[in-house]
């Protein structure tokens, strides 16, 4: 929750306050806001991974904001939009973002997990976690993640990885009073919390604001937190 809370509420809310603080002109402004409500930034969980943060932690706020961006993006824009000087006479299409947003995040994801789980279920291959193979009789230590084809490994890393984190989480902690303590949290938190998922901000910007300066300002910031991003991982691998 409070994960949520951060990248739903608390960012928006401050972006909001910022852009009336520097007056920023209406087009740049909407740009700001697009990118601030769009939570569930899927590079957060390498990012997190680099910089020896809690992963079951970040792949479960990423999840949970993806699914719930569908709803509460184009929700907060239309909200917020009114707030900015200059733009109160603008409106969004909050069914059309919503089905585009459907179509482009969830779907894609169901179906992903559908077909992995049928492929397994079909080939008769052990279902343990990320596709590891049963180790002997015998067999003592061994590595984590077994040596497969490199063309397999973004699977494993999107599909595989998050069941097994999100089934060790559930499985290692004790009680909701475990919950969002510990370094390994707190460098999730920090380092998902500004990174937003540009890739639902430019299909809300290109899809409502097309051909105006907003679109720029989108891309612009998409470019911004990649960087940025890379930066801040390292520096918190060292903390």
């Amino acid at each position: 929750m409070l994960g949520l809370v951060a990248s739903f509420v608390i960012v928006p809310l401050v972006t909001v306050m910022l852009l009336h603080l520097f007056k920023a002109p209406a087009p740049a402004a909407i740009g700001f806001l697009i990118v601030s409500v769009c939570a569930g930034a899927p590079f957060a969980v390498p990012g997190t991974t680099i910089a020896r943060g809690d992963v079951p932690y970040a792949i479960g706020l990423m999840v949970v904001s993806v699914v719930l961006s569908v709803v509460l993006s184009p929700l907060f824009l239309s909200f917020l939009l009114g707030r900015l000087p200059g733009t109160g006479d603008l409106t969004i299409d909050y069914l059309t973002i919503s089905l585009i947003l459907f179509f482009s995040q969830i779907l894609p994801l169901v179906l992903a997990l559908y077909f992995h789980s049928g492929a397994a279920g079909r080939s008769g291959a052990p279902r343990t976690p990320c596709g590891a193979h049963p180790e002997p009789p015998g067999h003592r230590g061994g590595r984590l993640w077994p040596r497969r084809p490199v063309s397999e490994r973004p699977q494993i890393l999107c599909v595989g990885l998050p069941r097994h984190a999100f089934a060790r989480s559930l499985r290692d902690r004790r009680g909701l009073g475990s919950w969002g303590t510990g370094k390994g949290t707190r460098k999730a938190l920090a380092f998902s919390t500004p990174q937003r998922n540009t890739g639902i901000a430019m299909v809300i910007a290109s899809s409502n604001f097309a051909n105006t300066p907003a679109v720029t300002v989108t891309v612009v910031l998409a470019v911004f937190l990649t960087i940025s991003g890379l930066i801040m991982q390292f520096v918190l691998h060292k903390f």
